[in-house]
Parts: C-alpha cells; sequence; structure tokens
C-alpha cells in the first residue's frame, strides 16, 4: 500500500512537470536518432525531472527492510573493507577465482550497505564482477599509488554507473573508459579540494582550469581541435603557447585532464 502512494505521488507530480514543459519530447523519441546520435539534453531533463519527483514523493525516514548504520559500525564497516582488500593484495594471484569473487562481493556489500547475497547474480551474471575488475586494474596499473580509499571512493560511482546502464539499457555491463574517467574524477578532485594543506589560491586556480576542461576540452583536446581546424599555417605548428594558461602544471592535474580525456575518447562534444 504504501508502494502504491508513492507511485500514485510519482504520476501527480510528474504530470504536473509535464504540462509545464510540453517541448521537451518523451525519452522514447529521443533516443535513436537519424544520425546515430542523442539529443542528450531532452535526455537528462526528462531523467532529473523523475528523480525530482521520486525524490519528493519518498518518506523521509528508511524503509523498515533497510537497516542504519550509526558512525560506530560505518567505522567497522570500513576497517573489515580494509582488510578484505588487503588479504586480496598479499594473496595476489595465489587466490582462487571463486575466493577473489566472494571476497569482491563482501566489499560491494559492505560498501553499499546490503547483504552479500544481493549481488551474487548481478557480479556473475550481468557483467558486473569483469566490469569492476577491469577498473581496478585500469586505475591501479595507471596510478600505483592509490590507495584502498580512493579505489572505494571511485568503485561507488563506478558501480552506480553501472546500475543505471542495467536498468536504464537493459543490457550487460563492461568496462568503458568515460566510466571509468568520470569516477576517478571524483577521489582526485574531492580529495584535494579537502586538503586543508592546500592553499585557497591552489585551489581557485585549479578550479578554474578544471573548470575549463570540462566546459571547452582539456589542453590536449583543444590544441589538437586547433590543429585540425586547418587554421594554422605550417609555421605556426608550434603554436601550443596559445593553451598554455590551461596546461597541466602538476601530477594531480595531469592526472585529472587524462580522466577528462578518458571521458572525450569515448564521448564527442556537442558545440
Amino acid at each position: 500500500e504504501e508502494m502504491k502512494d508513492i507511485v500514485k505521488k510519482i504520476k501527480l507530480e510528474k504530470k504536473k512537470r509535464d504540462d509545464d514543459d510540453d517541448d521537451v519530447p518523451d525519452i522514447s523519441e529521443i533516443v535513436d536518432t537519424s544520425d546515430g546520435g542523442i539529443r542528450f539534453k531532452h535526455l537528462v531533463t526528462r531523467i532529473n525531472r523523475f528523480d525530482l519527483c521520486l525524490f519528493q514523493a519518498m518518506p523521509c525516514q528508511l524503509p523498515e527492510y533497510m537497516k542504519y548504520y550509526d558512525a560506530n559500525e560505518q567505522f567497522e564497516n570500513v576497517e573489515k573493507i580494509r582488510k578484505i582488500s588487503a588479504k586480496i593484495k598479499l594473496e595476489g594471484s595465489t587466490i582462487t577465482e571463486k575466493t577473489r569473487k566472494d571476497l569482491n562481493r563482501e566489499v560491494a556489500a559492505l560498501s553499499t550497505g546490503v547483504h552479500q547475497g544481493f549481488f551474487k547474480g548481478i557480479l556473475s551474471n550481468a557483467g558486473m564482477f569483469d566490469a569492476t575488475r577491469e577498473f581496478i586494474d585500469t586505475a591501479i596499473k595507471y596510478d600505483p599509488d592509490l590507495g584502498d580509499d580512493e579505489i572505494h571512493k571511485a568503485g561507488r560511482n563506478y558501480w552506480t554507473c553501472l546500475a543505471l546502464q542495467l536498468v536504464i539499457c537493459r543490457t550487460e555491463v563492461c568496462f568503458q573508459p568515460s566510466i571509468y574517467g568520470y569516477s576517478m574524477l571524483y577521489p582526485y578532485t574531492d580529495d584535494y579540494i579537502d586538503d586543508n594543506n592546500v592553499s585557497y589560491e591552489d585551489k581557485k586556480n585549479f578550479n578554474r582550469k578544471f573548470r575549463i576542461w570540462l566546459r571547452d576540452g582539456t589542453y590536449s583536446y583543444q590544441y589538437d581541435k586547433l590543429l585540425l581546424s586547418n587554421e594554422l599555417e605550417e609555421d605556426d605548428k608550434d603554436m601550443d603557447w596559445v593553451f598554455e594558461d590551461i596546461k597541466p602544471s602538476s601530477p594531480l592535474e595531469e592526472k585529472v585532464s587524462y580522466m577528462i580525456g578518458q571521458i572525450e575518447s569515448h564521448w564527442d562534444r556537442i558545440h
């Protein structure tokens, strides 16, 4: 009965917003177009509207079947995750595939607050396990200094994207550079901005570059685009100084720029 009431509220909220904005097409009309692209802004508008309706219709408390974790339990779960991660690293190639999957399911359950059995079918049958393993292997290969906390922070975002693929696209998931890059931006940028040892001016300068990279493209993207535009004479091919102001100037900025580049390698920018 509670769920029926929630669904009714969602429909009422959705109808109210649809009446206010009739020019936004239905999702079924915008997934595929003649040029093979997606009218992305309209799709995002629809999804955001639905999510807002869902949020406003939800009760203020957790459902009875969901457990609330206090600060002590959260700390204990983090410690468990660290111990499991250390075990996987220590045993390395000697660990069996079955044991590795069981341990990864336990980490996923502890990270998301659900029982371990919840992930048994999803991880095995929908490609989640292989996609997650490739994500972790790729991240560590690129940045061997990544800690478990950073991997788990990025991993939570990565799992969310995979889950959206399952729900919206109804297809088996796989590793994609765009999802990898998007997820890795979280620990790299979040940890830097939260670091009290970094000055206000450094953070401000980083955010300025970060904003330009997201809006217009990374240094490499913009320079390559200029070269391909044929607007430069042969003698001007060394004009990389044009974008000197947005060049990465630290190892962290190199990593952030690289991750945005991973997204750019998978999705064309719309200008």
